[in-house]
């Protein structure tokens, strides 16, 4: 199983698809569970899938990938996201469940054409700026088993279809009018006493 990247495969022009899912990557020490900042050189990327790996961090580099639609990266073991993170103009799909994230960043609200968002089953208790408000895309989006005790992020759009927060600690949650067009809401196992 693979413990490393290297760097020569990211240098590939043409490639578009990346699938490094499954291995040890960041399970060494040495390389301090990190994704190389050569990544930045597949600048061709759509899709990418590094989930079942190691990996705490990730590159601040990762933003570089401009034509990037598509990123996998559950079951690993990220702690937080790279400032840079929100550079991902063009992606379309992000799961990063079953990490170690305590709080979704404010970056993640530069995601305009972010359509589908998946943060479940992390340590999530924080939506910075509640940024999720300005995903104008957003289809579906699902924090379900997280430690949110209020929520208040909910997107403002009208293409919000699934809004999923069950398994959390929710007190409180508010803005369920900024989904207008919301078809599925899951809430169930959590602390709610009413809904606004």
């Amino acid at each position: 199983m693979l413990t490393s990247i290297p760097n020569g495969l990211f240098a590939l022009q043409n490639l578009k698809f990346l699938d490094i899912s499954n291995n040890k990557l960041g399970s060494v020490k040495e390389l301090g569970g990190y994704l190389s900042e050569a990544i930045a050189k597949a600048q061709a990327l759509v899709e990418f899938h590094a989930s079942g790996n190691f990996l705490t961090h990730l590159p601040q580099s990762i933003g570089d990938l401009s034509n990037l639609e598509v990123l996998d990266l559950h079951n690993n073991k990220l702690v937080e996201l790279p400032d840079r993170f929100g550079c991902l103009s063009k992606l379309l799909k992000l799961n990063l469940d079953e990490n170690q994230l305590t709080e979704i960043p404010a970056s993640i609200g530069n995601l305009e054409r972010l359509s589908n968002l998946s943060i479940a089953k992390n340590q999530l208790k924080l939506v910075q700026n509640d940024c999720l408000c300005e995903l104008d895309e957003l289809v579906m989006l699902d924090l379900h088993q997280n430690q949110f005790k209020t929520f208040s992020a909910v997107p403002k759009t009208k293409k919000l279809d699934s809004l999923v927060l069950s398994f959390n600690r929710l007190v409180q949650i508010d803005n369920l009018e900024n989904a207008v067009n919301l078809c599925v809401l899951d809430l169930h196992s959590n602390k709610l006493e009413s809904l606004p």
